[in-house]
């Protein structure tokens, strides 16, 4: 957990720089394309080439283990992150984007599979939060010195130093951060087939039994298993497979705007580069402190249903944020726009934390990996299309009004999604009390051995 926090700092604080600037440096390059059309293509390149790897990378780590595929990944990250500097063409950076989608294929299925293999139950749910505390923050530092930067330079710099300049010192970070990967030592955890178990997998025993008290006696009810105590009948609710569902959704409705989004203000308000830069770092700070605490906000709000319940509940204040957003071209009203703006990536992105682990708890261990890009898949190849279409859309019906038919999109899929979310929260709440359950028996078994 320590190599991988220091990996995710690294990684945040390049990515936090590139993934801005780089929007802007494509347009800059000289290739024939058309405006807007340029990032759309990058997209769907990164969004393919992630979606044709995220399957062999993640049955990869459920094979040869995850500490051999996060090696592969990182170094992958890592080279592609120094084309940008030296591109002078539009298809270099194209290059580049398949290169580092093509990492982040090994890399994430690994390293969201691991967290899973080391933790159990709401430590699951702290840890993914933690991860994500550390990457969102580093992201954020990445792009406040992307601000600072742009805010002294922008004006002063040969525009192609302006660019160059800061990709190189995004690519030295980038190739910093794989060095604890690199360090990471053999584990059972790390090593092929996974077969150590977790106090959850040896506690099934071999009578497959889950412990149900009534009063102060214990009953078991005996019951098929998946190999991370998953029940039988449990997997006929299809929750992972909705979870797909769900994600290709959101994925098809983030597509028409979120990667548009720096483009949005550029285009309704006129804003600088910069003024961007900095809505984005007070987005990334809400997600930062919010991924924290959503698991603790989750275990309490029983009002609104646990887990399951606070994830439609953001859910649904995202898309209430986002419809505001399709208006604003007839409201003009900037700081409304920002607030909505803020609000809707925070509300969407805190969630993370508790629907990783919502889907590592009823995924089979020995599958995790594959479950992971499965679910990727789901989501990355419908948002890899969908920018496309708002590029269309921009073409027929100009800025700022074409915004509102993309954002008008993303709500209508969100919604559909977020019903569909609802759906699971009793196969959800079955499974969170069986794994109580365990804990509990293990808790006992453990008293029971001290006494004699």
């Amino acid at each position: 957990m320590n190599k991988l926090l220091v990996y995710q700092i690294f990684s945040g604080i390049s990515s936090g720089i590139y993934s801005i600037l780089v929007m802007f440096f494509i347009e800059y390059l000289p290739g024939g394309v058309g405006e807007h059309a340029a990032y759309a293509l990058y997209y769907l390149i990164f969004n393919i080439t992630l979606s044709i790897v995220l399957l062999p990378g993640g049955g990869l780590s459920d094979r040869i283990g995850r500490r051999k595929v996060l090696r592969i990944g990182v170094f992958l990250l890592a080279l592609s992150g120094f084309v940008a500097p030296l591109a002078t063409q539009v298809w270099h950076l194209l290059i580049a984007s398949a290169m580092s989608a093509a990492g982040l294929a090994f890399v994430s299925p690994a390293q969201s599979s691991l967290v899973a293999d080391i933790s159990l139950g709401y430590r699951r749910q702290k840890s993914y939060g933690i991860m994500m505390f550390a990457n969102v923050t580093a992201i954020t530092v990445g792009t406040l010195a992307l601000f600072i930067y742009a805010a002294l330079f922008e004006s002063v710099l040969n525009q192609e130093i302006y660019y160059r300049l800061i990709l190189g010192i995004s690519a030295a970070l980038g190739l910093v951060a794989a060095i604890p990967i690199f360090l990471m030592k053999e584990s059972p955890i790390l090593a092929p087939n996974h077969s150590n178990n977790t106090p959850e997998d040896s506690l099934n025993g071999d009578n497959n039994s889950i412990p149900r008290k009534r009063g102060s006696q214990t009953k078991y009810k005996n019951e098929e298993r998946q190999p991370n105590g998953v029940p039988t009948s449990l997997r006929r609710n299809n929750v992972v497979l909705k979870i797909i569902v769900i994600n290709a959704l959101i994925g098809l409705g983030a597509g028409f705007i979120i990667p548009m989004f720096s483009y949005y203000f550029k285009d309704v308000f006129g804003l600088s580069q910069a003024l961007v830069y900095a809505i984005n770092i007070f987005g990334e700070i809400g997600i930062a402190i919010g991924s924290l605490f959503s698991p603790w906000l989750a275990r309490r709000a029983k009002r609104l249903g646990g887990r399951v319940g606070t994830i439609v509940a953001f859910q649904a204040a995202s898309i209430v944020c986002a419809g505001y957003l399709a208006l604003v071209p007839w409201q003009m009203n900037l700081s409304l726009a920002v607030i909505a703006y803020i609000a809707r990536q925070d509300f969407m992105n805190i969630i993370g934390p508790l629907t990783s682990s919502l889907l590592m708890d009823h995924s089979p261990k020995n599958r995790r990996g594959v479950v992971n890009s499965l679910t990727s898949i789901g989501f990355d190849v419908p948002n890899a299309i969908s920018p496309y279409f708002t590029s269309m859309i921009l073409g027929i019906v100009s800025p700022p009004y074409g915004y509102a038919y993309a954002i008008s999109a993303l709500v209508v899929l969100y919604t559909i999604a977020t019903v569909i979310y609802s759906t699971i929260r009793k196969a959800d709440k079955l499974l969170l009390l069986g794994q109580a359950q365990i804990r509990e028996l293990k808790t006992s078994e453990s008293a029971a051995e001290d006494g004699w």
